[in-house]
């Protein structure tokens, strides 16, 4: 696949990315791989989400980065790194995984996942911009929030 690394214009959260997968590059089919190169602009941000088929292994090619993982019940312990360029985290398969850029300039990521179908969820989304909505006392009770926040929180644009 030629220009992995020539994505789009940034979205809201500050990122841009291409991927290379079965979608993209019809001979990623059986192989159990997906890639992905992401630029973030000073301060961009993924929001917290999971691949519930796949771990993933991000490189930092440019920048600084703070990533970091957490997880599961009862601990939900939070294990995060800063990463400079030429180095490597693994976010395991299923946790909720956060990256975000902590370099002054923008800086740069390619990541692998172990599967052709990693599968994605970012949490604000499945939350907050499911259709139909998740009923907002039911939210605003399990996000410990006030039922208005999360009406206002319902109404947002999330991930582009």
């Amino acid at each position: 696949m030629a220009g992995l690394n020539r994505p789009g214009p940034f979205n809201p959260y500050g990122v841009t990315f291409s991927l290379a997968s079965v979608a993209t590059t019809p001979g990623f089919n059986t192989q159990g791989q997906t890639s992905l190169y992401a630029e973030l602009a000073p301060y961009g941000i993924f929001p917290p989400h999971i691949h519930p088929r796949a771990s993933e292994i991000i490189y930092v090619i440019e920048g600084s980065v703070e990533v970091g993982f957490v997880t599961t019940f009862p601990d939900y312990k939070y294990y995060s790194k800063v990463i400079k360029r030429g180095d490597v985290f693994l976010f395991p398969v299923g946790l909720v995984h956060t990256v975000r850029n902590v370099d002054r300039g923008k800086s740069v990521t390619l990541s692998s996942l172990n599967s052709q179908n990693p599968g994605i969820v970012f949490l604000p989304d499945s939350l907050y911009a499911a259709k139909p909505p998740i009923n907002s006392s039911y939210l605003a009770r399990a996000s410990k929030l006030d039922e208005n926040t999360v009406k206002d929180l319902q109404t947002k644009m999330w991930f582009a």
